[in-house]
């Protein structure tokens, strides 16, 4: 309903601007007669050179409008670039998504795989210097034992040799 009220508004504002140029050209083509005309309908002449003013300012600004509008269209068209075509030439969303998804799965594959190197190289880190230490304590052990509960040399009585001269 509001569609149809606008474009009737436009409608009948289209006419009057049609009409009130038809009535300038024909007016401006008879020097004398647009003289005359311009003096007794002064308040006429002044109203539609301001319409027109006010009309070519829109039409300037209109222009600016869709000239933006131009670049964000080619903007938007860039980024539908990056996305890839399915045979038929249309863009394929969800293999943009499947894609972005695939990275992002690999990425997280990536991190879980280093951080287990990182996890099991620590845990052999931590095993061989515990083996080191248990190593050096136990060597130390050695050396203190050794060094404080120094075994006496055993005298051995020799009564081997009169066995063994009885023996002969």
């Amino acid at each position: 309903m509001a569609e149809l009220a606008h474009a009737t508004k436009d409608a009948r504002v289209t006419q009057r601007d049609e009409n009130l140029h038809a009535l300038f050209k024909l007016v401006r083509s008879n020097q004398q007669s647009f003289v005359e005309f311009k003096c007794e309908h002064r308040a006429h002449v002044v109203a539609f050179e301001r319409h027109m003013n006010a009309e070519e300012e829109y039409c300037k600004e209109t222009n600016a409008r869709l000239e933006k509008l131009d670049d964000s269209i080619a903007g938007i068209n860039v980024l539908f670039e990056a996305f890839p075509k399915t045979k038929a030439g249309k863009i394929d969303t969800t293999g943009h998504y499947d894609f972005h998804d695939s990275l992002i799965k690999e990425e997280s594959d990536s991190k879980e795989f280093w951080k287990d190197i990182r996890k099991d190289a620590l845990k052999k880190l931590i095993f061989a210097a515990g083996f080191t230490m248990c190593v050096l304590i136990a060597l130390g052990l050695k050396d203190y034992i050794s060094f404080y509960f120094k075994p006496q040399p055993i005298e051995v009585q020799d009564k081997a040799p009169h066995i063994l001269q009885e023996g002969r």
